[in-house]
């Protein structure tokens, strides 16, 4: 794997992560700085799928998931306003060394879980691609809520210096899904108040603690501010009053699931 030991970037939000909820009324405060939340239980390396996309005109960052020796997954509106040269390529960084890059495959970030693209380089490069969760491959499948999951990727928070060492272990956040219906365009997970931009497109992954492995189930996409109203009541004479009612802000994280063309990252696709 060619690696550079690191780089500086001046850290721009992606769309989907962009809004600052603290110049806001109608949204929660979010921490801008934070640290790595990496269970114990994982292993070294078992998150490592996951790099850093970099765009250099524009400083904009984004995260990808490796899926194939020269493809990598991320999320659609990361790229989809960076503009292409006239062979339809892209010039990026990803994982600390420059790429031209072709949009293989991609979705529409506004359809419910289209918020995906596939990304491809000219020449292989990593060697070992995230491992897909096996249950993915199931159409129609979905992860049961109070599931675990991992956010995965290279959130501006991570790096107050705004320096990102490559070479470091990939960073994430533990968050636990409370919503993935199908009436739904995504699902939602809930974790601590964080403001993840340049996370959009890094893998969301569960732990396989049988097989000691990171797997993966989707990809980032933002967050959505909620509201969780509590409500007191007791009885008079039988009836239902209302004493007390508190309203409290969050966040929900948003998860655009794997599309079918993932499904099987180590497949070869030439």
């Amino acid at each position: 794997m060619n690696r550079l030991s690191s780089f500086a970037a001046i850290l721009a939000l992606c769309v989907g992560c962009a809004v600052d909820p603290a110049a806001t009324s109608d949204g929660p405060v979010l921490a801008t700085t934070f640290t790595d939340q990496t269970p114990e239980f994982v292993v070294p390396g078992a998150l490592d799928a996951v790099v850093p996309i970099y765009h250099p005109p524009t400083e904009t960052l984004g995260s990808g998931t490796v899926i194939a020796p020269d493809r990598v997954l991320t999320a659609a509106h990361v790229v989809h306003d960076l503009g292409v040269d006239e062979d339809g390529r892209l010039a990026l960084h990803i994982d600390g060394s420059a790429a031209s890059v072709t949009v293989e495959a991609v979705g529409d970030p506004d359809a419910p879980h289209g918020d995906w693209a596939v990304l491809r380089i000219d020449e292989p490069r990593w060697l070992q691609p995230a491992r897909v969760h096996e249950a993915v491959r199931r159409a129609g499948w979905r992860p049961r809520p109070e599931t675990e999951v991992l956010l995965v990727g290279y959130a501006a928070g991570f790096f107050p210096d705004m320096h990102i060492d490559i070479d470091a272990p990939t960073p994430c956040v533990r968050a636990v899904l409370r919503e993935t219906g199908d009436e739904q365009p995504c699902w939602y997970a809930v974790g601590d108040a964080l403001d993840l931009g340049g996370m959009s497109g890094g893998g969301v992954m569960v732990w396989n603690h049988e097989l000691q492995r990171a797997e993966l189930i989707g990809v980032f996409r933002g967050y959505v501010p909620t509201e969780t109203i509590t409500t007191e009541t007791t009885r008079v004479l039988g009836l239902p009053v209302t004493l007390r009612e508190t309203r409290s802000r969050g966040i929900a994280f948003m998860i655009h699931k794997l599309p079918m063309l993932v499904a099987d990252p180590g497949a070869d696709r030439r």
